[in-house]
């Protein structure tokens, strides 16, 4: 019994030198957008994608969500100055009902995130062409706009999938 129990120790010990290891390694953003989506994940009620692996997809990759929307974020693109100096973004994307049922549609379940990591503010100029429901079979492309500190590459968040 003590010897097992020595390989059992030994085991764990190596366990939490790798498990430090790779959290050393990881970058203070890649840190962040952990936190930030675990956070989220957990005010969300972790809602998850049918294949979502906590991977980053690239902008154009659909992804099909348990609730049975398809989301695809096309891109995320500075369109210009807010009054108060914050740049406006503009978030095309397009969510497609492969379902046989109506889908409820929340576009503020989207969230963007400026090159700071910063979040942004939902503009509210969205809400005029966002439809509440998505008819069965039907799909939307929508512009949805946000308004960020700092200008660079962008993140965009829809439950705790994140398209760059």
């Amino acid at each position: 019994m003590g010897w097992a129990l020595t390989v059992a120790t030994v085991a764990v010990v190596a366990g939490m030198a790798l498990f430090t290891m790779n959290t050393a390694a990881m970058s203070v953003q890649q840190k962040q957008t952990i936190a930030r989506k675990l956070a989220a994940a957990k005010a969300a009620g972790a809602r998850k994608a049918e294949d979502d692996n906590g991977d980053v997809y690239d902008y154009g990759a659909p992804v099909d969500f348990d609730s049975g929307e398809r989301i695809t974020v096309h891109r995320a693109k500075a369109t210009g100055n807010t009054s108060d100096g914050r740049k406006q973004v503009a978030v095309r994307v397009t969510v497609a009902n492969p379902t046989k049922h109506r889908l409820a549609f929340n576009e503020q379940n989207f969230d963007l995130y400026d090159d700071h990591n910063e979040p942004a503010r939902f503009d509210p100029i969205t809400y005029s062409a966002i439809p509440r429901h998505i008819a069965a079979g039907d799909r939307r492309t929508l512009t949805l706009y946000f308004d960020v500190l700092y200008p660079g590459t962008y993140a965009v968040d829809y439950g705790e999938v994140e398209w760059q």
